[in-house]
């Protein structure tokens, strides 16, 4: 997690491309890299936005790469303005973020 302070949240994820619990171990499992970012408006449900930086990459790719990747996910999060949330633009829709489930 980047930034964590209410009522906005940013975070760079690198995951394994399979559940862990129902694979096979092998060297070199395939990665993906996903920034993320949250933010709770004062009435209604949050909002988000999700880029994926890289996917399908080989563990050892992420780690040749890690500063160049980890920089473009910051650079990706920081062009990224706080939602406005106005009558005619509620949720944010028009400025790129989704609403959350819960």
């Amino acid at each position: 997690m980047l930034n964590g302070t209410e009522p906005h949240s940013e975070f760079i994820g690198v995951y394994l491309e399979e559940h862990w619990h129902n694979i096979d171990w092998q060297e070199d499992m395939l990665h993906t890299i996903v920034v993320a970012a949250y933010y709770k408006p004062a009435q209604g449900k949050r909002l988000y936005k999700r880029h994926k930086i890289v996917e399908h990459i080989p563990f050892s790719a992420v780690q040749l790469n890690l500063e160049n990747l980890l920089i473009e996910g910051l650079s990706m999060l920081k062009s990224w303005s706080p939602p406005t949330v106005t009558a005619e633009d509620p949720d944010a829709l028009l400025q790129g973020w989704k609403r959350t489930l819960a």
